[in-house]
């Protein structure tokens, strides 16, 4: 779309690129040089921001043998990050500035968003309260599910957390470990597909995962088997349920979401979750839905 653009990989922060930002009675310098790419960006040059699942920064090799020194230039770095985050407010963000998603990725906070619009929302628990845990596995089976852990390396294997079935029986068998920790816990529903929505600016773009006609392992957790093996294909959503996808967007001030839907047999569309940095790549490779190019215009937008 002919606007410039710099990438600024935090990860680099400390190896790869050189940020200065300096401060005088007669105004702010500030100034990102990308080693690599032999590019540079000063403070003026900045028009929007996509804040894009930024990594913390890398540990130069000259602290390796140093680790509490380390430990301690990874913290400060980590921190001037979020100092530069806020520093950065006078210029429009996308999908928002990251307090704004902080706040938008408050799990509770969505559900109860997302019922008081109208939306349909599975029975959840959270917590150690055995008592909580029994009236919710009266309803019927549940599913785990992990806060924000992704899985666990052992033995140089990487152990990744699905969503998983629980039964009543398996719940009286782990009540030691249930009070010792924080659990999440949710209803779970018959599907008769999954379907992911990304939405853009106002723009809805919906995407039915079939994943009850794929691998069996993919029923309960489709992220269990390669996306590639899936099937998909582009819906129309009922406008009432796109009107109320953009008001729980524009409530929480982000201008996209990727949002994750079970559509049982009986056609009811249950609301799982909202990621406001959640992937798109994939589903748009998959379906040519036109996502890359509505995230391009929309930071070309904020421009002018």
């Amino acid at each position: 779309m002919g606007v410039p653009v710099f990438r600024f990989n935090t990860e680099s922060l400390l190896t790869d690129q050189s940020l200065s930002l300096s401060q005088t009675q007669e105004g702010d310098s500030f100034r990102l040089v990308d080693f690599q790419g032999s590019r540079s960006i000063q403070g003026d040059d900045i028009g929007v921001v996509y804040f894009r699942r930024p990594a913390p920064p890398d540990i130069p090799a000259q602290w390796e043998g140093h680790p509490q020194s380390g430990a301690v230039v990874a913290s400060e770095a980590r921190w001037f990050l979020r100092w530069l985050y806020a520093y950065l407010d006078e210029v429009p963000w996308f999908a928002a500035d990251p307090l704004t998603l902080d706040r938008a990725a408050c799990k509770p906070s969505q559900l109860r968003l997302a019922r008081k619009i109208g939306i349909s929302v599975p029975a959840t628990f959270y917590g150690n309260s055995l008592e909580g845990i029994d009236a919710l596995a009266s309803r019927g089976t549940l599913v785990v599910k992990a806060i924000k852990e992704t899985g666990y390396e052992s033995s140089d294997v990487f152990h990744a957390f699905y969503t998983a079935e629980v039964t009543a029986a398996d719940l009286q068998i782990s009540k030691e470990s249930l009070g010792g920790s924080i659990n999440f816990l949710q209803q779970r529903f018959d599907k008769d597909y999954e379907l992911r929505v990304t939405w853009v600016d106002g723009k809805c773009f919906a995407a039915k995962i079939h994943s009850q006609t794929g691998p069996e392992e993919a029923r309960l957790d489709w992220r269990r088997v390669d996306w590639k093996d899936l099937d998909y294909s582009l819906v129309e959503l009922p406008r009432a349920l796109q009107d109320k996808i953009s008001l729980y967007c524009r409530t929480f001030g982000i201008s996209y979401g990727a949002f994750d839907f079970i559509v049982t047999p009986q056609h009811e569309y249950v609301f799982l979750e909202c990621n406001a940095n959640g992937q798109w790549l994939w589903i748009d490779e998959m379906t040519n839905a036109g996502i890359a190019h509505e995230i391009a215009a929309a930071l070309r937008r904020r421009l002018w």
